[in-house]
């Protein structure tokens, strides 16, 4: 057993290598010759000639564990945190160290999902997937919701019975993780030519946004990464939903994080059948705030239920709607090129369960002139993320959509991304989440994504993912450190 052995472990990530420590002792030391070489130190190991051998193999062997926990979800700040923290200063990492880094991985993915609530959801709303959330009268508790034998169950769990409940969550967000690597990677080796090509910044970005498009829909990876289209859940068959950031098995919608944060939650307009689901989600969900981005006249000619203006009821849930007023998000240029004034109704919805007399309100900003396939310019983008922001706090549960639920939707996640996560991540890195969370059709037209990157000089961000942001100079000049107009490689 490896527990009595200084054998190899092959292990790719870190549930791997916990799997393969067989009856090996919390307290033995972990140890590597190099990478890919990990081995559990016992008893009978042999002495090291000289000191700076035994220090390499310690270090080796956290670089190991550094590498697995990247392979496993985190990036490596995050990762270098968790092992400083664990190790308190120590130089030599043991099982046991791994076995408590696995259980904060796994408590870390299970919160970045879409099944972790910032409170208690109704019964209603179970699926075979259970969903957390922090237990608000028992500190250290989590309350846990599942379908079983077709019937809810409620219960209270502690911290070890959430993660052995949670299995099915963690796997599907390493497995979201892992294929983004996989496709970044081959990007990545595919733009390695040897050849240096001078582009302008916003063809650069048009390009790359191109090739992860086209590698994320490759029959290879779209199954990975995305549910089979279903009639009854998806009104367009090229709008999938990721299967790892599926907020209900029966709507299009998923969280989206970017940067490590969940920004808010995109959805498609819900069809008649899906609009007492979707009430339910924004409910369940405590949602702070809706965007709905379709103007008037296209959910007439689509048939869409115009829920958050002129409410709605059925057996279950009921939505009554109040408009308050109407502002200008400023100008911006329509398809024709002519200067038109964005404007948004205001209403604040309240969402009520009928059966338990539960209710919830929602301010929603419904932008009333955004024609679909069209980009607003950058600070129309950036006033509606503010909005947004100023009504959802810290919170990622602000549903978001227009007609499909990726281009307009999209320019306004961008809007929000912008004020609430650092100023060095790029708009590649942030669209690249974006369609991680969701799909390869986030920030969906080349005049969308185009004005996105105007914003996005005009205030000297990052556009790229090599640019970097250097903050203000002394008299609060914006200093953006590469040239704006021209990337090499």
């Amino acid at each position: 057993m490896i527990g009595n052995s200084n054998s190899n472990i092959s292990s790719t990530n870190l549930n791997q290598l916990v799997d393969k420590f067989g009856n090996a002792n919390d307290s033995q030391e972990l140890r590597s010759k190099g990478q890919d070489n990990i081995y559990v130190k016992n008893s009978s190991a042999k002495i090291f000639k000289n000191e700076s051998s035994r220090i390499n193999h310690q270090n080796n062997a956290k670089q190991e564990v550094k590498a697995m926990l990247t392979k496993s979800g985190l990036d490596e700040t995050s990762a270098d945190k968790m092992i400083s923290s664990v190790l308190s200063g120590r130089d030599k990492i043991t099982v046991g160290d791994v076995k408590k880094m696995q259980k904060q991985l796994h408590e870390t993915l299970i919160k970045a999902s879409p099944h972790f609530l910032e409170a208690r959801p109704n019964k209603n709303a179970a699926t075979e997937t259970p969903k957390f959330w922090e237990s608000s009268s028992k500190p250290g508790m989590f309350g846990m919701l599942v379908l079983k034998d077709g019937r809810p169950e409620m219960t209270l769990v502690d911290k070890n019975e959430m993660l052995e409940k949670s299995g099915r969550i963690v796997q599907e967000q390493i497995r979201l993780k892992n294929t983004k690597a996989t496709i970044l990677r081959e990007i990545s080796n595919k733009d390695t030519s040897g050849i240096q090509i001078i582009r302008p910044k916003k063809q650069e970005f048009e390009i790359r946004m191109n090739h992860l498009k086209e590698q994320m829909n490759d029959f290879k990876f779209t199954d990975q990464l995305h549910l089979a289209f279903d009639e009854a859940r998806d009104r367009f068959s090229n709008i999938k939903t990721n299967i790892a950031t599926s907020i209900n098995p029966k709507l299009n919608g998923n969280q989206v994080s970017i940067a490590g944060q969940k920004i808010g939650i995109a959805t498609q307009f819900p069809s008649k059948a899906q609009v007492g689901v979707h009430l339910r989600e924004m409910m369940d969900r405590q949602a702070p705030a809706l965007a709905a981005l379709t103007t008037n006249s296209e959910m007439q000619k689509k048939g869409l239920t115009p829920y958050f203006t002129k409410g709605y009821s059925d057996a279950n849930i009921k939505a009554t709607s109040d408009y308050e007023e109407t502002i200008s998000l400023g100008y911006t240029k329509d398809k024709h090129g002519q200067m038109i004034k964005v404007k948004a109704d205001i209403y604040n919805l309240t969402i009520v369960d009928k059966k338990t007399k539960a209710s919830h309100q929602v301010p929603v900003m419904h932008v009333t002139n955004w024609p679909d396939m069209t980009p607003v310019n950058g600070n129309v983008m950036a006033k509606m993320g503010s909005l947004m922001n100023d009504w959802s706090g810290d919170s990622g549960n602000s549903f978001i959509h227009c007609n499909a639920g990726v281009g307009r939707t999209g320019q306004v996640l961008v809007g929000m991304a912008a004020e609430r996560v650092d100023k060095s991540v790029s708009l590649e890195e942030m669209v690249t989440d974006m369609r991680f969370s969701r799909n390869a059709n986030m920030a969906q037209t080349e005049s969308q994504r185009a004005a996105m990157v105007d914003y996005f000089e005009s205030k000297g961000r990052p556009v790229l993912k090599e640019d970097k942001w250097t903050g203000q100079d002394d008299e609060g000049e914006y200093i953006y450190s590469t040239d704006e107009s021209e990337y090499y490689y």
